[in-house]
């Protein structure tokens, strides 16, 4: 017999809406030129070294010097230190120093474990910079030919793809809305004729403009690109929307990938930041094999409760987080978009196939900047305890996963004061 949990178990023809309210668990069965980029940090398409592992700036990029870590990043000798330029008599205070310099540099090397190197995106169009944790994959930041907008994917720990690439190898679209990519934002904007910043499919544009940052250090990465949103093929000009600088920091917490996604929108002219909460806002969409194989095994919880409009459609304007349960090749995932109660929010959108996020609609002036404020937990996940098809999630399960989503929530607010 099963035990009695208080969730309403979701049968295999209960539709996405399927939710158990009491419970509070829900159940749901253009190509663009390359980035400039600042040449104090990185050139994409060009081999550079970026100093991404020593910490607090004791190396800087224009410093020769070279030696070997484990990873096999080099720093070079300054050539000005040779035995050559220094007295016999200090000689071996000079081999001292250097040799304490060269230990120095490849310890701090060996300790800050995290990276972050211009990549292509694998398997599929794009730039990007992969950000990587002990040599294993952690993220990768894609933007530039062959995408329509910036985005970034995320990894498990064994180096599988969490996230929807939405495009093949051949440059097609692939799967099931392929203009959902990753971690990724937009908008329908709204300025003297409608944009979809959102589909990106009748020739509008996200481009990176300029990768200002890239830097490692002992507890994670941190990116900033400044991206413009363009009406790109359509209307009679490419004109500029608005003007985005994205600042993405990605890390490790207790086993659970954070990224932390900060982003200032500064509108280039009056405008509304429009649409429906099912086609704009921040978003995480699961890879498209949970789309494909395993909508019947995905489940949402969220704080506060809301107001259910409609299917996948929850009213609030004090959202707090979200959490989708799902399954991907044979394994279980957890994905949490905690929100700041900073700034707007008016609705929660989630989807059966792994697409949610937060949505609010908002009137910018011209040079009016709009701040937002998320962060994501990733990681494995248990498998639903209760023996049935699909398999449901018990009420322990679910008392431990709010409890620990609830912990993230106020750490996340902490860190922003």
């Amino acid at each position: 017999m099963k035990p009695s949990t208080g969730v309403r178990p979701q049968s295999p023809t209960t539709g996405a809406a399927g939710f158990c309210n009491r419970s509070k668990l829900h159940s749901v069965g253009s190509a663009a030129p390359k980035a400039a980029v600042n040449a104090r940090q990185i050139e994409i398409g060009r081999p550079q070294f970026i100093p991404t592992r020593v910490a607090d700036g004791m190396i800087k990029a224009n410093e020769n010097i070279r030696t070997r870590s484990r990873q096999g990043d080099a720093y070079a000798f300054n050539p000005s230190l040779t035995p050559t330029n220094v007295q016999a008599s200090s000689a071996h205070t000079f081999v001292m120093k250097q040799l304490l310099v060269f230990s120095l540099f490849l310890s701090l090397s060996v300790q800050a474990a995290w990276t972050v190197k211009p990549a292509a995106n694998p398997k599929a169009p794009g730039q990007g910079l992969a950000i990587a944790h002990d040599d294993k994959p952690v993220a990768h930041f894609v933007f530039g030919e062959g995408q329509k907008k910036p985005f970034l994917h995320v990894y498990g720990a064994k180096g599988e793809l969490l996230t929807n690439p939405g495009v093949g190898p051949d440059g097609k679209d692939t799967g099931r809305y392929p203009h959902h990519r990753g971690i990724y934002i937009g908008w329908r904007v709204i300025s003297g004729g409608t944009y979809d910043l959102w589909h990106i499919h009748k020739g509008e544009i996200m481009r990176v403009k300029e990768i200002k940052s890239a830097k490692a250090g002992d507890n994670g990465v941190t990116i900033v690109a400044d991206i413009e949103w363009r009406t790109g093929k359509v209307g009679d000009s490419d004109d500029l929307l608005v003007s985005e600088t994205r600042t993405l920091t990605v890390s490790k917490v207790d086993g659970v990938t954070q990224v932390d996604f900060h982003t200032e929108l500064t509108a280039a002219r009056d405008l509304t930041l429009g649409g429906d909460l099912q086609h704009a806002g921040c978003h995480f969409r699961a890879h498209t094999e949970v789309a494909d194989k395993g909508t019947k095994f995905t489940s949402y919880l969220w704080e506060p409760e809301g107001k259910v409009a409609g299917n996948g459609k929850i009213l609030s304007k004090e959202w707090k987080w979200n959490r989708l349960q799902f399954q991907l090749g044979g394994n279980w995932y957890s994905a949490t978009q905690l929100n700041s109660p900073n700034q707007p929010v008016e609705e929660l959108s989630w989807r059966n196939y792994g697409r949610f996020g937060f949505f609010f609609k908002k009137d910018l002036k011209q040079g009016e900047t709009q701040k937002l404020d998320y962060r994501f937990h990733i990681s494995p996940s248990e498998q639903p305890a209760l023996e049935s098809f699909p398999p449901q999630v018990s009420k322990g399960q679910e008392t431990r996963w709010r409890a620990a989503a609830q912990k993230a929530y106020g750490e996340f607010v902490k860190s922003l004061k």
